[in-house]
C-alpha cells in the first residue's frame, strides 16, 4: 500500500499541512473570534484541502510524465508541482478573503497586496518537503547484485 505515491503524499502531506495550519493560526482572525472547536475544524478542513491540492498536482504531473515521475523527479516536475500549489493558493486566498469573505487575516499576517504571504510561503516549502519525503526509498542490496 505504501508503494502507491498517493498514499505517501497523504502520509507526509497531511501532518505537515496540519502542523503548518495550526502554527499560522495567530495570523487568522478566527483564532481570536471563534470557539477553539471551530478553529480546530477550520485548520483540519484546510489541511485536507492542502492534501487534495498536493494530490491534484501529482495527478496533473502524472498526465505529463507518467505515474512514476515522483521516483525520478527532476527540477522541472518539482517546479511545476510547486507552481500548481502556489497558483491555486493565490486564487483561493484572494477569493476566500476578498470576494467571499470566508476568512480574514489578523493584523500580524504579512501581506503582498491582498494576499497573505504565509500561505504562499507554505506552498513554496511544504510541497518540496512532501516530494522529498514521498520519493520511494531505494533498497540497497548487500550482495551488490541487482
Amino acid at each position: 500500500m505504501l508503494k502507491l505515491p498517493e498514499i505517501r503524499i497523504l502520509a507526509f502531506g497531511f501532518p505537515l499541512s496540519l502542523a503548518w495550519e495550526f502554527l499560522q493560526s495567530p495570523f487568522y482572525m478566527d483564532t481570536f473570534t471563534e470557539l477553539w472547536t471551530t478553529v480546530a475544524y477550520n485548520r483540519i478542513h484546510c489541511s485536507i484541502g492542502d492534501v487534495l491540492i498536493l494530490l491534484a498536482a501529482f495527478w496533473a504531473l502524472s498526465l505529463l510524465w507518467g505515474r512514476s515521475w515522483l521516483s525520478k523527479a527532476g527540477v522541472m516536475p518539482s517546479a511545476v508541482f510547486v507552481i500548481i500549489g502556489i497558483s491555486y493558493t493565490i486564487l483561493s486566498e484572494h477569493y476566500n478573503v476578498s470576494v467571499a469573505q470566508n476568512w480574514a487575516y489578523s493584523q500580524w499576517m504579512p501581506m503582498a497586496g491582498s494576499i497573505g504571504v504565509l500561505p504562499v510561503v507554505q506552498w513554496l516549502l511544504l510541497p518540496l518537503l512532501v516530494l522529498r519525503l514521498s520519493r520511494p526509498v531505494k533498497s540497497s542490496n548487500r550482495t551488490g547484485k541487482q
